[in-house]
C-alpha cells in the first residue's frame, strides 16, 4: 500500500488480474482472505483450548485473541475505505503484534504444569457397544454422513445455479469432497466436545466417542486433519474464497454453536444454525469466485429454514435434551411456544424464498415450485399448531428435509433453463484465483 498506493477498490481488483502487474499488486486481494482464514483458525484454537484447559488465564487470553482479531478485521476494512494511509497501516501492524502476543500467552497458559484439564465422563456399560480397534466405519460415523448429505446437496445445487448449467466434473467432485470434509470435521470436533451430553441421550448414546471406540483426542485430531485437507483442496481446485467460507462454517459451528450457545440459551439453533447455511455460499463461490445476491438469498433460506426443521426434531427429543440439561426451546418454554416459533420461521422462510423473483434472479419454474412447497410447509405447521403430537412433528420434520431438497433442486433447474434461453451469455469463470 505504501509502494503502490490504492486509488480505488475497483482499480485494485483490476490491477490484480493483470498478468503484467507487479507481484505485490497481484497479491493484494489475497491479503484479506488469507488474513481471515488464519484468523478463523486462531478463533477455533482459542475456543477449543479454553474448553479443554479451563483455567482463568486460558479463558482470558483466549478471549483476547478473539477480540483482537475482530478489531483487526474492522481496522482492515477501514484501511480499504481510507485507502490505507500510513498511520492506519501502523495501527494495523500494532494489532497484529498484539494478536501474536495474546496467542503466545494463550499457549503458555494452556501448557502450564498446573493447568486443569477438561474431564471426560466415563463410558457407560453398553450392551450393543463394539469393543476393539476402530474401523473406518466408526470414523465415518464421526462425520455424520446422514446430516451432511442434505447440506452437501445445497452446495451442489448452488454450483449448478451459479454456472447456469454443468459446472465441470473436476470442480464438482473437488467441491463435493472438500465440502464433505469441512462439514465432517465440524461434526468430529462436535462429538469430541459433547461426549458428556451424548452419553446422557438415547439418540446419541452409541456414538463412537461415547463407547470409547474412538477416544475424544483421536476424534479431535481426525477433525483437524479433515478441516485442513478440506481447506487445501478447495483452495487448490476451486479458489481461496470457497475454502475460507467452508472454514468459516466449520468455525461457526464449533465455536459459536457448540461452545458458546448450545449449553446457554434456547436461541442456540437460531444463531448457530447459520453454520448450516454456509454450504450454498461455498458452492456459488467455487464457480464464480464471488458472492452474488442469489447466493445470499440461498444462505438466508437455509438460515430461516433451520429452526423449523430442528425444532420439529426437538419436540420429539424433548426428554433427551431435558435429561442432558441442554436448553432447547421445548425444554425451556414448552411445546406451545416451540410450535409458535416454528410457524413464525416457516412464514419467514416462505417470504425469503420468494424474494429472488423481485431481483429477476429466477424464473417461473422456481417461483411456481416455491409457492407450492411453501404452501405445503405452512399447512403442515398449521396442522402441528392445531395439535402438537409426535406423528405431526415427525411429519413436519421429514417434509422439511424434502422441502429444502426440492427447493434447491428447482433453483438449479430454473437457472439452467434461464441460461439455456440465453446461448450468447458467457459462463462465469470458475475461479479468478485458480
Amino acid at each position: 500500500d505504501t509502494l503502490f498506493p490504492p486509488k480505488s477498490s475497483l482499480k485494485v481488483i483490476s490491477a490484480s488480474l493483470s498478468p503484467g502487474a507487479h507481484f505485490l499488486t497481484r497479491l493484494r486481494p489475497w491479503h484479506p482472505l488469507t488474513a481471515l482464514s488464519v484468523g478463523l483458525y486462531l478463533v477455533l484454537i482459542a475456543g477449543l483450548v479454553a474448553h479443554l484447559r479451563p483455567s482463568e488465564s486460558v479463558r482470558r487470553f483466549g478471549h483476547w485473541v478473539v477480540v483482537l482479531f475482530a478489531i483487526q478485521m474492522g481496522v482492515g476494512f477501514l484501511n480499504v475505505i481510507l485507502k490505507a494511509p500510513i498511520f492506519m497501516q501502523m495501527v494495523h501492524l500494532l494489532l497484529a503484534d498484539l494478536i501474536w502476543l495474546a496467542l503466545v500467552l494463550l499457549c503458555a497458559a494452556a501448557t502450564a504444569v498446573d493447568v486443569p484439564h477438561a474431564e471426560a465422563m466415563p463410558a457407560p456399560e453398553l450392551e450393543h457397544a463394539v469393543v476393539g480397534r476402530p474401523s473406518w466405519k466408526q470414523y465415518l460415523v464421526l462425520t455424520k454422513p446422514r446430516v451432511i448429505s442434505l447440506l452437501l446437496f445445497t452446495t451442489l445445487a448452488a454450483m449448478f445455479a451459479a454456472a447456469g448449467g454443468w459446472p465441470g466434473l473436476e470442480l464438482l467432485i473437488s467441491v463435493s469432497l472438500g465440502g464433505y470434509m469441512a462439514a465432517g470435521a465440524a461434526n468430529c470436533i462436535n462429538m469430541a466436545l459433547e461426549r458428556d451430553l451424548d452419553v446422557q441421550m438415547r439418540r446419541t448414546a452409541l456414538r463412537p466417542t461415547v463407547t470409547d471406540q474412538i477416544p475424544s483426542r483421536h476424534a479431535l485430531l481426525f477433525g483437524f486433519a479433515l478441516g485442513a485437507a478440506s481447506f487445501l483442496l478447495l483452495w487448490w481446485r476451486a479458489n481461496l474464497l470457497a475454502a475460507t467460507l467452508a472454514l468459516a462454517g466449520l468455525v461457526f459451528y464449533v465455536v459459536v454453536y457448540t461452545l458458546l450457545l448450545k449449553r446457554r440459551t434456547w436461541q442456540n439453533i437460531v444463531i448457530g444454525g447459520a453454520a448450516g447455511a454456509f454450504p450454498p455460499l461455498v458452492g456459488w463461490a467455487a464457480v464464480t469466485g464471488d458472492l452474488g445476491p442469489l447466493a445470499w438469498y440461498l444462505f438466508a433460506i437455509v438460515f430461516l429454514w433451520t429452526p423449523v426443521h430442528f425444532w420439529a426434531l426437538a419436540l420429539m427429543m424433548k426428554d433427551d435434551y431435558a435429561r442432558a440439561g441442554v436448553p432447547m426451546l421445548p425444554v425451556v418454554h414448552g411445546e406451545r411456544a416451540t410450535v409458535n416459533q416454528i410457524v413464525l420461521y416457516a412464514v419467514l422462510t416462505a417470504a425469503v424464498s420468494l424474494l429472488p423473483l423481485f431481483h429477476h434472479a429466477v424464473g417461473w419454474v422456481y417461483i411456481v415450485s416455491a409457492v407450492i412447497l411453501n404452501a405445503l410447509l405452512i399447512a403442515r405447521c398449521v396442522k402441528l399448531f392445531g395439535a402438537c403430537d409426535r406423528p405431526r412433528a415427525l411429519g413436519l420434520y421429514k417434509y422439511s428435509m424434502a422441502y429444502l431438497f426440492l427447493l434447491f433442486l428447482m433453483v438449479a433447474v430454473d437457472r439452467m433453463g434461464i441460461r439455456a434461453d440465453q446461448p450468447s451469455a458467457s459462463v462465469p469463470a470458475q475461479s479468478v484465483q485458480r
